[in-house]
């Protein structure tokens, strides 16, 4: 069945604005905007670029799963392509569950900012 046009803005057009909310708003220091900006940037290339109200339950669960199937420096090389594969054929160390927690964290806390909610 064909889904119904987007109401809302796609993930990417929210980044920005979320951040300069958390820096006036939060005082986010800039090694955690770091930290959420590597969590955004890994959401959307798990997730996708979508319209926000297309993400649901089963897109944060797909995207901890992944997260927690990464080799420990995922992210440190432009050769991590693939990089699932890679890991699962190397039977390297997988990305530590406080890392991913912290992915989570930042997430969910994007999540409760107003304009990514669509109010």
């Amino acid at each position: 069945t064909p889904q119904p046009p987007p109401s809302a803005l796609l993930a990417s057009s929210l980044v920005e604005p979320h951040f300069r909310h958390r820096l006036e708003h939060d005082g986010l220091s800039h090694h955690d905007m770091r930290q959420e900006r590597r969590t955004r940037r890994r959401s959307m290339e798990v997730r996708g670029d979508r319209p926000v109200d297309r993400f649901g339950r089963g897109d944060m669960t797909h995207f901890m799963d992944t997260m927690r199937r990464l080799r420990t420096n995922y992210g440190k090389s432009p050769k991590d392509a693939d990089i699932i594969a890679q890991a699962d054929a190397a039977g390297v160390e997988r990305i530590a569950k406080q890392t991913v927690k912290r992915h989570l964290s930042a997430l969910l806390c994007s999540s409760a900012t107003p304009w990514i909610r669509g109010t």
